[in-house]
């Protein structure tokens, strides 16, 4: 069995608008009533490979409410349209332009814009020193002269009372 996507980053009135009804038609005559069947395999192909790129940077509500990413989604979708039944690939330059600029994102190099990440990206600094009272852990965060706040898993030295609060 097949998973179903929570979130599917174009449709096929999306891919129409590129391909045209009559490319997209002509590329499934061949399945009769599976057409659709077939769009969504490639329209989920579409998406898992944004996913695949952009899933651990931002949530999947986010890229599917982004002009871009649908855009993105779109291209690759109709490129992998094009490539059915062994025709040659039809928008190779655009499909390589996205991958590239997909590559950027998930290679932290490119952001996408207008969309909020799941980290937190603002520069940090943190300021150690070794605490030989413990017998493990002994690299310690002073948390009052570190810049960026502690994510939880830090090891924390409070020099001072109260520090720690």
């Amino acid at each position: 069995m097949v998973e179903t996507l929570a979130y599917t980053y174009t449709t096929r009135e999306e891919m129409e608008r590129i391909f045209g009804e009559s490319g997209i038609s002509l590329r499934a005559d061949d399945l009769g009533s599976d057409q659709g069947a077939m769009l969504d395999e490639i329209i989920g192909e579409a998406t898992e490979m944004v996913n695949y790129h952009c899933g651990l940077t931002y949530e999947e509500v986010d890229l599917n409410d982004s002009y871009l990413v649908r855009r993105w989604a779109t291209w690759i979708a109709c490129y992998l349209l094009s490539q059915r039944r062994g025709n040659p690939a039809v928008f190779a330059d655009k499909y390589e332009e996205v991958l590239t600029m997909l590559t950027e994102v998930a290679d932290f190099t490119r952001i996408i814009p207008r969309l909020a990440t799941r980290e937190d990206l603002t520069p940090a600094m943190a300021n150690l020193h070794i605490d030989d009272r413990f017998r493990t852990h002994k690299i310690r965060v002073h948390p009052t002269i570190s810049t960026g706040g502690t994510y939880g898993k830090e090891d924390l030295s409070p020099r001072f009372p109260f520090e720690w609060l």
